[in-house]
This record gives structure tokens, C-alpha cells and sequence, in this order.
């Protein structure tokens, strides 16, 4: 996955020290919480490079460089942080979809049932090759707690799905932006090629505007919403399956944006 924000990773063993997100208690945010989040080691950020053998453009160039990474690091943080202390999970839910109870219906009504929603969910657990029980294991893990008290229907499938996918894409992209100043601070002559070795940022992988959270997912996240069908209803949003853009809103939706 690091592969979407550096190019050529070349030191592997210096990308897989750096800390991780801690996933343990991190959707069981409370008012008094200190840390919304935390990660698994310590990291100062210390700018003290070796400035050896080079000139004083590319001394500027990576100063203004460190600059922007360790902004982005800040932004990206407020923007995850903000998603933890407004998710309210029993509420969150995917446009023109819903979940209908069919357990009390006999077998020779339930084919004649149309089930013929916007948004397929039995498309999407496929798409996605999410398997459940698995799932269900590192949501026990995001909530704190061995036994869940939600009621994990398909509807709280897709939508944890997403949530874990949105972690560990920011796990990944920070990671990418303190590698990068690990790797200037070992040799700041990678400066020079620093669109091959470095990160190249993209502000606007996670974003806040007018309180929807906007993320880049890359594709890691396949929807399943019919263009037609969307076409012909008319919905305000633009859903269509090549999406690279996911947004939630104020309304608790989570909804695929290109």
C-alpha cells in the first residue's frame, strides 16, 4: 500500500520500524480521552540533518520540503482525529440502501421479494472479499471488547469495513511522510530525486470541508452502486462504480464521490 504515495521504497527495513496506529480502543472515544490517537512507539521529530556536500538551493529545497511534511503530518492527524470524535456508529449508514428483516417471511414469498436497492450489498461483501469472522476480530479490537453488543448486520459489516480500510490507509500515509524525513536526515542528497524516493503529497488525501470528512481511498474500496439505477432516480450525488474519493457527512453517510 505504500506504494500509492512513494514510488520506490529503498529502504524497507527503515519503513517498517516507524510506528503504527494503535487500532486497540481506538472507536471507543469518550469525553475525557487524552490521546484520540496513539501509536505502538515514540517518535521525535528532529530536523538536525547532515547538510555535507550540498549547495544551498538544495539546502532550501529540503527545509521547505520538511516543512510540508511535517504540516501534512499535523493536518492529517486533526482530519482522522476529527472523524473518531464524530462517528456516531449506530447511526452511520450508506445512501439509498436499507436493511430489511425478511427471517419471518416464508421461503416461497422470499423470491417473489424484490431486494432491488441502489446499493448492493451482497455485491459489495464480494467485490471487497470481506469475510466476517475475521472482520469481526479487529472490530473487537477497534471497540476494546471481547464480546460485541452491536448487532454485526450487513449494513455494520460495510461500514466497519470501511472505517478498518480508512485506518490503514493512514496508517501507511503516515508512515510515508516520516520515512521521508528519516531517509533526508540519513542522506539529504536524495533531495534530488525526491519524486522517485520520497513521498509526493497529495493534500488532498484526507481532507475536512464544511464538516465532511474527504478521503482518497485509491480504489481500495470497491462500491457497489448501479450507474443506471442511480441515473434514473435521479439522486443528488454522484455514485458510479470507479470511485476514488469517499466522503462522510454531517447527515452520518458515507457516501462514494469521483
Amino acid at each position: 500500500m505504500e506504494q500509492l504515495f512513494i514510488k520506490n521504497i529503498i529502504n524497507n527495513e527503515l519503513f517498517n520500524k516507524l510506528p503504527n496506529i494503535k487500532l486497540n480502543g481506538l472507536l471507543n472515544y469518550y469525553d475525557t480521552k487524552e490521546n484520540i490517537i496513539s501509536f505502538d512507539n515514540d517518535y521525535i521529530i528532529n530536523i538536525d540533518y547532515n547538510k555535507t556536500d550540498i549547495d544551498e538551493n538544495d539546502i532550501k529545497e529540503i527545509d521547505d520540503y520538511l516543512k510540508e511534511i511535517i504540516a501534512e503530518l499535523t493536518k492529517v492527524k486533526k482530519v482522522m482525529e476529527y472523524l473518531i470524535v464524530n462517528l456516531q456508529l449506530n447511526k452511520l449508514n450508506i445512501p439509498y440502501y436499507k436493511v430489511y428483516d425478511y427471517s419471518n417471511i416464508p421461503n416461497n414469498l422470499k423470491s417473489k421479494i424484490k431486494t432491488n436497492h441502489l446499493f448492493d450489498i451482497k455485491k459489495f461483501i464480494i467485490k471487497n472479499g470481506i469475510h466476517k469472522e475475521e472482520l469481526i476480530k479487529t472490530i473487537k479490537i477497534l471497540l476494546a471488547q471481547d464480546e460485541l453488543k452491536i448487532n454485526i448486520n450487513e449494513m455494520k459489516l460495510m461500514i466497519f469495513f470501511i472505517l478498518i480500510k480508512i485506518f490503514e490507509l493512514y496508517n501507511i500515509y503516515n508512515k510515508s511522510l516520516l520515512y521521508s524525513i528519516e531517509l533526508i536526515k540519513e542522506n539529504p542528497n536524495i533531495i534530488k530525486n525526491k519524486n522517485d524516493n520520497l513521498i509526493i503529497i497529495n493534500k488532498n488525501n484526507f481532507l475536512i470541508n464544511n464538516d465532511i470528512i474527504e478521503i482518497n481511498h485509491y480504489n481500495l474500496i470497491k462500491n457497489a452502486y448501479s450507474k443506471n439505477n442511480i441515473n434514473n432516480k435521479k439522486a443528488t450525488v454522484v455514485n458510479i462504480t470507479s470511485s476514488t474519493k469517499i466522503t462522510i457527512n454531517k447527515n452520518n453517510e458515507i457516501l462514494f464521490n469521483v
